[in-house]
């Protein structure tokens, strides 16, 4: 809101030389649709990023957020963004486990 994305298209000269895109794409995916990615913003007094997310219907689950470029650590965090515990992930992605209502709030760098 504070910071809105700006997205510029640059038209090429020829189209043989600009570079194919994706049809969709994303900065993160959320494996479960019953998990609402209520916040993504960078975080106050540090490197990296604040994902926040809830679930919003009465489910638990085991819930996989892959991100667009490979991760360098991942960590639990409390709504002040202190580091709780330290996650583990695979390349780009994390899996966490998530109850009813839960709310998460995650620390990533890249």
């Amino acid at each position: 809101l504070n910071n809105p994305l700006l997205v510029e298209v640059v038209p090429s000269e020829s189209e043989a030389a600009a570079p194919a895109l994706p049809p969709a794409g994303g900065f993160v995916a959320c494996s479960a649709g019953h998990v609402i990615m209520d916040t993504i913003k960078a975080a106050e007094n540090s490197n990296g990023f604040i994902v926040r997310l809830y679930e919003a219907y009465n489910q638990r689950g085991k819930v996989r957020l892959t991100f667009a470029q490979p991760l360098s650590a991942v960590w639990e965090c409390n709504l002040l963004e202190e580091n709780a515990a330290a996650l583990a992930y695979d390349n780009n992605s994390v899996e966490l486990s998530i109850t009813p209502y839960q709310v998460r709030s995650l620390r990533v760098c890249f």
